[in-house]
């Protein structure tokens, strides 16, 4: 236990006790070896544990496992007096090994001669916090409508992959799928039948794609598919069965809704940019349509070379 009498001053002592006891703010007390010694009822209740179970275990079992290296560089700083204070919000565990955030605040307190002679640390929840900045991150990415990744989501997804494939030449294919017909179903249907399509398509897209795959809502009506490892002729097929489940939706209402998709090959060779790509996911995607729609199409190999120099204009 922190022996405070040595400051001389016993009531003071038996004050600054008091209000670490009775303190709201989660806090504690280590030993050059990091086992707690001191526990306030704050960081028991916050940690789910009694404070027999809290006294005696090494402060690094607290912090969750892929936090711990960071965590052992701060308490080698502070440790070493390099810092005598470091903040850091990082994943606490509770007792039963459900994991919290937490603005972790840990000081250390040395001798004259530089020896460590104890630690005291305290913790702020900030689960919340967090929770509230994923569902910002999501929504900033994601269409709210079908869930999936929306053009800014799905772009960040294709430029990595992109990078990738100029580094290992990886391969895969870009597909993009627009809806034929759809206007006119969600005019005679109205906007709540049209969403529940465009739901039902997203269902669709998903259910047709492997793990490593992407799929993005990229437009009104528009689809975008990342096939991250297919050959091409692997990707026709993709692109045949999002045509075939489309159809499969059973729509008997006029007009009936059905798909266009434009397969794009991604070649290491070309140095694609991620608009480039989309272009000539584009163009392929409008090769469908113009050859009768409810259809793939592969991009025109003869005139592949002209993507990688010049973008273009997306047709009307």
């Amino acid at each position: 236990m922190l022996d405070l009498s040595t400051q001389g001053d016993r009531t003071a002592a038996s004050r600054y006790r008091l209000a670490f006891e009775r303190s709201p703010q989660p806090a504690w007390f280590c030993d050059p070896g990091l086992r707690l010694t001191e526990v306030n009822d704050a960081l028991c209740e916050l940690l789910g544990e009694p404070r027999e179970a809290l006294l005696g275990r090494r402060l690094p079992e607290l912090t969750h496992p892929e936090d711990r290296a960071r965590d052992a560089q701060d308490l080698a700083l502070v440790c070493s007096g390099e810092r005598t204070t470091c903040a850091r919000e990082k994943r606490i565990l509770r007792g039963d090994d459900r994991p919290l955030w937490a603005l972790v605040v840990l000081s250390a307190m040395h001798d004259a001669a530089g020896r460590l002679r104890y630690l005291s640390g305290s913790a702020t929840d900030v689960t919340e916090h967090h929770a509230r900045e994923r569902r910002l991150r999501h929504l900033a990415d994601h269409d709210p409508l079908t869930g999936l990744l929306n053009r800014r989501g799905f772009g960040r997804e294709l430029r990595r992959h992109l990078s990738r494939l100029a580094r290992y030449g990886v391969g895969g294919a870009l597909l993009m799928v627009d809806l034929d017909n759809f206007k006119g179903y969600n005019d005679a249907n109205g906007h709540p039948r049209g969403d529940a399509l465009l739901q039902e398509v997203a269902g669709a897209l998903q259910s047709r794609l492997r793990g490593g795959d992407v799929v993005g809502r990229v437009g009104g009506d528009e689809f975008a598919v990342l096939l991250t490892e297919a050959t091409v002729e692997q990707a026709e097929v993709v692109g045949a069965a999002i045509v075939e489940a489309v159809r499969e939706l059973g729509r008997s209402d006029d007009p009936h809704v059905t798909a266009s998709v434009g397969v794009y090959p991604l070649d290491a060779h070309d140095a694609l940019s991620e608009g480039q790509a989309m272009v000539g996911a584009d163009l392929a995607m409008y090769a469908a349509k113009h050859s009768g729609r409810d259809r793939y199409a592969p991009f025109p190999m003869d005139i592949r070379h002209r993507i990688a120099h010049d973008v273009g204009q997306r047709p009307d």
